[in-house]
């Protein structure tokens, strides 16, 4: 038989025989009802349907209206009306409508550097030979003859370009036209005058070329004088305009 156990001592323990005991152990958490009760249903009644929290109250919202600036007097552009003539920025419209624009009262008058200033004072006399000007001297520029100031100028570089193209073309034309006629000069006989046996001879086709070229030089002239004298004529026309460029930065800054 098997040794047991039991009975087995040691320096600070004894063996011994395991005793059956039963018990009843319950949870703290688990009530009467349910312990006595199995049925889920019974249980699921027992429940008491919670409280719905009562919402928070809404917060009073902050209301506000924009307030409208007042602009110096001299951004009204009261001045700047050519040729439209018409007032600029009396309402400014916004998702609530249009509203009036107010404006300071006009204070001393302007320093000559003020950028309004610049452009009261930007114009020029309106281009009517290479583009479509009135030929009259204007100021106080609204935007539309700014624009047309841009638009003349334009004008004028393309008529530049032609003039160009066309001096191009002349002068390939005079620089054939010399050469087939010094060709047939070169063709020419020379000429012997010796009435007593004695005499000189001519060199025809010599004499034939250097007319040619004489000819040329002149033709040659009078292209270069005309083709210099519209680029001159358009240079001062331009400077006598106005110039988009600097009017259009002057009513920018202000």
């Amino acid at each position: 038989s098997g040794m047991s156990p039991v009975g087995t001592k040691g320096g600070h323990f004894e063996v011994v025989p395991v005793l059956d005991f039963d018990g009843q152990f319950e949870g703290k958490g688990v009530s009467k009802l349910g312990m006595a009760s199995g049925d889920p249903e019974a249980l699921l009644a027992a429940l008491k349907k919670p409280k719905r929290p009562t919402p928070p109250r809404m917060p009073k919202l902050e209301t506000f209206e924009a307030e409208q600036p007042e602009y110096a007097a001299e951004c009204k552009f009261e001045d700047l009306t050519y040729p439209s003539n018409t007032q600029l920025w009396e309402k400014s419209p916004d998702s609530h409508g249009e509203n009036d624009i107010t404006y300071a009262a006009a204070g001393d008058e302007l320093p000559a550097g003020h950028p309004c200033a610049v452009a009261a004072g930007a114009g020029g006399t309106e281009d009517n030979v290479w583009a479509d000007g009135d030929g009259q001297t204007h100021d106080k520029l609204d935007y539309s003859a700014i624009f047309a100031c841009s638009n003349r100028d334009i004008a004028r570089g393309s008529a530049g370009a032609t003039v160009t193209l066309t001096h191009e073309l002349v002068d390939h034309v005079i620089n054939i036209a010399t050469a087939s006629g010094k060709f047939g000069c070169a063709l020419a006989p020379n000429m012997v005058a010796a009435p007593l046996g004695v005499g000189a001879e001519f060199q025809v086709g010599d004499a034939c070329s250097g007319g040619m070229q004489m000819v040329q030089a002149f033709i040659m002239m009078a292209k270069d004088i005309w083709a210099q004298g519209i680029t001159f004529d358009m240079a001062l026309k331009g400077a006598a305009d106005c110039d988009p460029l600097q009017t259009g930065l002057g009513r920018l800054f202000c």
